[in-house]
């Protein structure tokens, strides 16, 4: 047997059997997690409501990505998590009033999440302030983060004219 014989039947070998399977080296098959996933992006929206409500922007913060951008109704653009943050709180005084959100869908899209759903904004009965009733609706763009973790990545949302619909 020749040098180059021995060589290129060596090489063949070693080739084989690096391409030879075995059951503990089959390809992983990723598992659907889309349901608990949609589950989790609908627990933001909560926990983004429950926040708001309690005024804990801090805790706001920590549902949006850090590259966050906001689309508010007649106005600019928002981009970053602090902007978004602190311009949310221009004007709402949570003593007086309370919000309240439902989901109406979300679909999943792998990394991506997009949801949907109205609003509404009411006076606390024992608040002396003088608030109206706001409803609207919105949308998000979800992007799971590098630990895993939803965020708000793209968000707008508008403000209904006339009577405010009732959320469920």
């Amino acid at each position: 047997m020749t040098t180059r014989t021995l060589i290129f039947t060596i090489a063949s070998v070693a080739l084989l059997a690096a391409c030879a399977q075995t059951a503990d080296d089959a390809p992983v098959v990723a598992q659907d997690t889309s349901a608990a996933d949609a589950v989790a992006v609908r627990d933001l929206t909560n926990s983004f409501v429950a926040a708001w409500n309690a005024g804990d922007m801090a805790a706001v913060s920590t549902t949006m990505a850090a590259d966050v951008i906001h689309m508010p109704p007649g106005g600019d653009v928002v981009r970053g998590r602090d902007a978004v943050v602190q311009g949310m709180w221009a004007g709402v005084d949570v003593t007086a009033v309370q919000q309240s959100a439902a989901v109406e869908e979300v679909f999943m899209m792998g990394d991506y999440a997009n949801s949907w759903g109205t609003w509404r904004i009411d006076p606390i009965a024992t608040a002396d302030a003088a608030a109206e009733i706001t409803s609207g609706k919105w949308m998000v763009l979800y992007r799971r983060n590098e630990a895993g973790a939803w965020e708000t990545w793209r968000w707008m949302w508008n403000q209904t004219s006339g009577p405010p619909a009732p959320v469920a």
